[in-house]
């Protein structure tokens, strides 16, 4: 089997006893009918086990599983499976017993807080699809987490299952599947208390086979009438010995929690001695446990002696893995057991409970450490334990298991500061609430601080924290200048040695100058966020940084150091053997976007989807809404108009769900150069209507993208003079901000607007100028996107020696550019004008499509269409275009 696709950070720690099918018990009893029941799983694609506490579901599935002769895998299921991604993956540990092909490429969906159980159901289906053998999957206990979340994600599965895929579920109760259409289809096999139930002779069996006693036809009669065949109790009888010949039939049995906790303590551990008694209680506190966690929590070292007495006198142990290392109780048994000691020695309990937490923590079991905390009901070691622990969790994302702790403690029961901190850092990094609620968090503790000096002095980092915190907040609210400033002062006051929190500050200054559109400034802390990540052993921080030092690099102008950059970090994430978490998203984003602007449209459109795709489902919404925003672009590009709508309304619901201002006036603007680029002129009206108002404070408001999506709109209305105002505030900006890459643009928009006023030969100049700025670079897209006037200009430079760098550089560049080709081998004498007409309408244009993108009146359009069809000999559109495709370039 190959393990080396799967990563440790995801199946390194799952408890690999719940992926054991129990161990073959010497008291089972062959059950013929049962196991033909079962059978009938691989005819069906859901067997349910449905049935009460103790009728044998989970050793009658077993005891057929060991001699199954099909792929089969098990799931114990308990209580911290409750979390849809925490069940998820230990789905996945299950599968993965079989074969780690049924597990490739699901690591990214666990590395955040956010979680796409569409996406990753798609991925699990076609992964099961290709393995083609038929695998049986058990869910043992179901029950325990037959919850409403839970339940929405069974049911997309249960409705997708392939062929080869099966699902035996055992559960104490109905649980809400919906599965009512399964059994229409007769896709479902059902198996029912009354199957569960033992029979007359297998009653008598079982106590002849493990009580050796032989029971009358009277005894059978009452013990098959009392115990409705419920194999718990008539095991319970059973272990009683002798003493059921002489008074247990002569009680009336009760089936009843509380009759079945008076028979255990007085017919099985009044039985014992008092030691072994003890041990009983206190194991019956564990969801598991072995001889090492027993011997510490009861400071003994006869822990595998004990354990070797009770698994041989049958006391409902079960063992969870083949070594027999680990056990725990019958469900039912050890819950009757627990109860009973929490309310007969309280105390004692609290006592073990707190040596369990302690001994988990040491041996690197912060969850069950944690619970286990929480069961004792020690708030100081409770505090201690999460305040260990916060740390290590953020630094491997799990995010969701710190969330599941806080929602279990009251602010009020929270004595640390710095965890109340800690919590406000888990809140920045999921996004998962808004920045004022953070700050108003903030501000309650550094007023508890001022009452509780003695945690300023435990903590002194404590203030440094608040502040870095605020600092994020500020620039997310879209107040960079005093998010740089109150990071920028972070950064000054935290010792060396807090290497993964001087990189998060250090990126945050980062993406707060690159809103500002400032290069120079953003450069002095990429290697200090990249390094210090490193350090601190943050891989996410220091990927996160490398993407905006390449889009920082594109910005200004340096392109092919931009791809260096983004291939430097794909080389580091495979390094780490990270290729799969949702952080590597930023790789190719990054990439997809230069692919874009180089014009190798369907490369960028692999990338981007790529990026998309790891970022959803590794839930990394920033990369995945950069991704959506600029694979929008890329489908405008191709005039995939349903698409490019499609992606950017997804984006738009992504950007929405984010408390960052910034962010949605980005993907709006998105969305408007779209309804240009696609002829939306009614919408494309709508979003300019605001900001129609020219005036001096209208530059303090627009962002760069903004600007450039306004300045289009402005020359396609002949707002020329609006247009010019723009763009000198706009150019002066980015040379100001060393902007060069995003100033090739907007000379390039100057000269439109001024050959439009009639200005040529400083339109041409400005022209040459634009192409001039990332020539070097290879960057076309922009040029093609404009190509109508791009050609206009080619053709007044073209006999120009002192442009024929320029000129050979467009032509080279623009690939198969049938306009550039037809305006140097023109066979049909057609006039410049008509050649770009002749160009929209191989593109599918109708006629008011072609006036909005030319500047021209419909009543134009029309008129060059009959020049165009009179000069080429042709009839209509269809001939025109044909006849086109003839010219050779």
């Amino acid at each position: 089997m190959n393990t080396d696709i799967l990563t440790t950070e995801l199946f390194g720690n799952l408890r690999t006893t719940k992926f054991h099918i129990p161990a073959k018990r010497k008291d089972t009893i062959i059950r013929k009918r049962l196991n033909d029941l079962l059978e009938k799983c691989l005819q069906a694609k859901v067997t349910l086990v449905n049935a009460p506490a103790g009728y044998g579901k989970s050793t009658s599935v077993a005891m057929w599983g060991h001699q199954c002769k099909h792929r089969l895998c098990w799931l114990s299921i308990d209580e911290k499976d409750r979390q849809v991604a925490t069940f998820l993956k230990n789905v996945l540990g299950a599968l993965l017993k079989i074969d780690a092909v049924l597990v490739k490429g699901m690591d990214p969906f666990f590395m955040s807080s956010n979680f796409d159980t569409h996406l990753f159901l798609s991925k699990l289906i076609n992964n099961v699809e290709q393995f083609k053998e038929d695998i049986v999957l058990v869910l043992d206990d179901y029950h325990i987490i037959d919850i409403t979340e839970i339940n929405s994600v069974m049911k997309l599965l249960t409705s997708t299952l392939p062929d080869n895929f099966h699902l035996i579920i055992t559960s104490r109760r109905d649980i809400g599947l919906g599965v009512s259409k399964l059994r229409v289809n007769r896709q479902l096999v059902e198996i029912t208390k009354e199957d569960l139930a033992f029979t007359k002779e297998e009653i008598a069996f079982f106590f002849k086979n493990n009580g050796k006693i032989t029971i009358d036809s009277y005894e059978l009669e009452f013990i098959e009438k009392k115990t409705e065949g419920w194999i718990v109790s008539i095991q319970l009888l059973a272990l009683s010995g002798q003493r059921l010949k002489e008074n247990a039939l002569t009680k009336k049995i009760e089936l009843s929690e509380k009759y079945l906790t008076e028979y255990i303590v007085e017919e099985i551990l009044e039985n014992l001695d008092e030691s072994t008694r003890k041990f009983v209680y206190a194991s019956s506190l564990l969801y598991k446990f072995n001889s090492e966690i027993m011997n510490y929590i009861l400071s003994i070292s006869e822990g595998k002696e004990y354990l070797k007495e009770l698994n041989k006198a049958n006391l409902f142990l079960i063992g969870l893995d083949y070594e027999n290392n680990w056990y725990r109780y019958h469900h039912l048994f050890g819950k009757l057991l627990k109860n009973e000691f929490l309310k007969e020695n309280p105390s004692e309990a609290a006592m073990f409970f707190k040596r369990a937490a302690k001994w988990y923590f040491d041996n690197g079991d912060i969850e069950n450490a944690i619970n286990y905390a929480f069961e004792s009901g020690d708030n100081e070691l409770i505090n201690h334990l999460i305040e260990e622990s916060m740390l290590p969790l953020i630094l491997n994302g799990e995010l969701s298991l710190l969330f599941s702790w806080f929602e279990r403690i009251t602010m009020d029961k929270i004595s640390s500061c710095m965890v109340k901190v800690w919590l406000a850092w888990i809140y920045i990094f999921s996004e998962q609430m808004d920045m004022t609620s953070i700050d108003n968090h903030l501000n309650e503790i550094s007023k508890e601080l001022q009452e509780k000096p003695e945690q300023a002095i435990k903590y002194p980092t404590i203030h440094i924290h608040i502040l870095a915190i605020k600092g994020f907040i500020a620039s997310h609210l879209g107040d960079t200048i005093t998010g740089i400033d109150y990071c920028t002062q972070a950064l000054r006051e935290f010792p060396d040695s807090e290497l993964f929190l001087r990189g998060t500050i250090a990126y945050n200054i980062v993406v707060s100058h690159y809103i500002e559109c400032n290069i120079h400034k953003a450069s002095k802390f990429y290697d200090i966020a990249i390094y210090d990540s490193l350090k601190g052993k943050s891989l996410y921080g220091a990927i996160t940084s490398i993407f905006y030092k390449g889009q920082n690099e594109m910005a200004g102008g340096k392109f092919h150091l931009a791809e260096k950059t983004y291939n430097g970090a794909l080389s580091l994430v495979q390094e780490f053997n990270a290729q799969n978490f949702g952080f590597n998203a930023y790789n190719y984003v990054g990439l997809g976007r230069l692919y874009y602007l180089w014009n190798r449209i369907e490369k960028a459109e692999e990338y981007l989807k790529k990026g998309v795709d790891l970022g959803l489902a590794g839930g990394e919404t920033m990369s995945s809404l950069y991704g959506l925003m600029y694979l929008s672009q890329v489908y405008g590009a191709k005039k995939e108009k349903n698409k490019a709508f499609h992606t950017i309304k997804k984006a738009n619901e992504l950007g929405s769900a984010l408390s960052i201002p910034i962010r949605k006036l980005e993907v709006d603007a998105i969305e408007a150069d779209l309804f240009l680029r696609l002829n939306e002129p009614t919408k494309i009206k709508d979003w300019a209507a605001p900001y129609l108002k020219i005036n001096q404070h209208i530059f303090n408001v627009l962002t760069e993208i903004q600007a450039t999506v306004l300045v289009r709109f402005l020359i396609r209305s002949n707002d020329y003079k609006n247009a010019s105002e723009i763009l000198s505030w706009l150019g002066e900006n980015q040379l100001k901000r060393e902007r060069f890459g995003m100033y090739a643009e907007t000379l390039l928009l100057n000269s439109i607007n001024l050959y439009k006023q009639g200005k040529r030969e400083k339109a041409i100049s400005i022209f040459v100028e634009s192409v001039r700025y990332v020539q070097k670079e290879g960057v076309i897209q922009m040029f093609i996107r404009e190509l109508p006037m791009v050609t206009v200009f080619l053709d007044a430079i073209k006999e120009n020696t002192a442009y024929t760098d320029v000129f050979n550089f467009m032509i080279s560049h623009i690939n198969n550019s049938k306009t550039l080709g037809k305006r140097i081998h023109n066979k049909f004498n057609l006039s410049n004008r008509e050649l770009d007409v002749l160009l929209l309408l191989e593109e599918k244009h109708s006629n008011r499509e072609i006036a909005e993108l030319l500047f021209i009146s419909i009543g134009t359009v029309k008129r060059h269409v009959h020049n165009i069809f009179d000069k080429m000999n042709v009839r209509d559109r269809n001939e025109a275009i044909e006849k086109s495709k003839s010219v050779v370039l």
